[in-house]
């Protein structure tokens, strides 16, 4: 896991992204704790706000990615609003064409 960090920060460095919001996992411990973490970092990195998070799976394809990001962009309104928003890719698709599911 932290034998990455030099990859991410390099990657994140390129993008004129700020590495300092690097969090590294000295041994997995699967995903919630991880996204818990998160969620935690980005609450203390801006109190006054409730941060919004986007979890991907690490061991997904997207393969229109500009599909994905209008789907993100699509979904804000209602993240924003307090939704819970999830996103799938529809089993057996050869489109691969990505829905969108929002609650609460």
């Amino acid at each position: 896991m932290s034998q990455h960090r030099f990859i991410v920060a390099e990657q994140l460095r390129q993008l004129n992204k700020l590495t300092e919001n690097i969090i590294l996992e000295p041994a997995g411990r699967n995903t919630a704790p991880a996204i818990a973490l998160a969620a935690l970092a980005a609450k203390r990195h801006s109190p006054e706000n409730d941060p919004l998070m986007l979890v991907l799976a690490a061991d997904h394809v997207i393969a229109d990615e500009d599909a994905f990001r209008a789907a993100v962009r699509n979904a804000m309104p209602y993240a924003e609003a307090g939704k819970l928003v999830t996103f799938g890719i529809g089993a057996g698709s050869t489109r691969n064409r990505l829905w969108l599911y929002s609650s609460r």
